[in-house]
């Protein structure tokens, strides 16, 4: 197995991981608002938000795990925990670029944070589940 063979569950991994965490981040809104117009369009931004933020984070975690062979559950959880928190503090530097709007008494931030820390682990999860487990076994040899 070559490296290149693993591009394809490798970007399997994490289209789908970025689609789990948009519909965790999503998720909320959509039961506040469940016959909203725009609902998916909604869904589709955030998916492309969410991609943007975590493309470099996400790169740098599969480099590593692909080169260390790191296919234990706990690394990736850790992984979409951190890109979690990159969403986050994305999320605070947008609100604070608005003019600091919707801060309120903090309940929101408090359930934000939760609401991230949720869609990056679950974001991890699904990553390993793909394409984390075979992770590094492109230079693994054969077991006999």
């Amino acid at each position: 197995m070559s490296l290149f063979s693993r591009a394809p569950a490798i970007a399997a991994g994490y289209l789908a991981a970025v689609g789990v965490a948009s519909a965790i981040v999503v998720g909320p809104f959509w039961i506040a608002n469940p016959a909203g117009a725009g609902r998916w369009m909604f869904l589709g931004i955030a998916f492309v938000v969410t991609a943007a933020i975590t493309l470099v984070p996400a790169l740098v975690a599969v480099i590593h795990a692909e080169r260390r062979g790191r296919r234990d559950l706990a690394f990736h959880l850790v992984c979409g925990l951190a890109a979690g928190g990159l969403g986050f503090v994305a999320m605070l530097v947008f609100f604070v670029a608005i003019g600091g709007k919707f801060v309120g008494d903090g309940g929101f931030f408090r359930g934000a944070a939760l609401v991230m820390a949720a869609a990056g682990s679950a974001a991890g999860a699904t990553y390993w589940a793909i394409a984390g487990r075979r992770a590094g076994a492109w230079h693994t040899p054969p077991e006999a």
